[in-house]
């Protein structure tokens, strides 16, 4: 425990005791067991496992790896299209982090093209946005309906607004017991100057004759 969380005062005699170099500080205080440069590292390395005559050692990296792993079950040819819309709806093409009404249109539209996908699950976050966005999203979500395809909304800790209006049209609707959900609405904010208007002496008024 004082190793790991030694006093202000134990702290600074430390790094006086190692002219500060955090590194060495490391390894008295054993956190690591050496220290080693990259180099170092390779060499250790092409040592254990062998040189791939390139100065470095033998590797293979991950997603080569994961391309040489054969499943050992068979592959069904029904598939589950997932689609997220996660973020504030928006028209258009839209970027990560936001719903793009046209974004997620074309993911459901393509899983309902895709002879393989058999049904889709639309997993929803989002606080609403665009009516106009939402819309389209909820007319891809019966044209999949229509193709035979059954979407289930998998509500996450938010689909209110436009992210309920998207999920209505779904076959089944899965929210948890936390889930905000519900308000189908719009607002608008419109400013006015009637106040500041009146301290400079600008009035409205009328005159009229009988």
């Amino acid at each position: 425990a004082k190793v790991l969380n030694p006093t202000m005062e134990e702290l600074l005699t430390e790094m006086k005791s190692v002219d500060g170099d955090l590194a060495q500080l490391a390894v008295k205080m054993g956190l690591v067991d050496e220290l080693a440069t990259r180099q170092d590292i390779r060499t250790l390395f092409a040592k254990e496992f062998g040189s791939d005559g390139k100065d470095s050692y033998n590797a293979i990296s991950y997603y080569d790896y994961l391309a040489t792993i054969r499943p050992d079950y068979t592959l069904a040819n029904h598939d589950i299209a997932v689609v997220v819309a996660s973020g504030a709806i928006m028209d258009g093409q839209q970027p990560r982090g936001t719903v793009g009404g046209d974004t997620v249109a074309s993911l459901l539209r393509q899983a309902r093209n895709d002879e393989k996908v058999k049904a889709v699950v639309l997993r929803v976050d989002s606080p609403g946005g665009s009516a106009f966005a939402s819309e389209v999203i909820r007319n891809e979500v019966e044209a999949l309906k229509k193709a035979g395809k059954p979407v289930v909304v998998s509500m996450s800790s938010l689909a209110a607004s436009g992210g309920y209006w998207i999920s209505m049209s779904a076959d089944k609707i899965v929210a948890q017991p936390t889930t905000l959900t519900g308000s189908i609405g719009i607002f608008s904010v419109i400013t006015t100057f009637e106040k500041g208007f009146s301290k400079l002496g600008i009035n409205t008024d009328g005159v009229g004759t009988s």
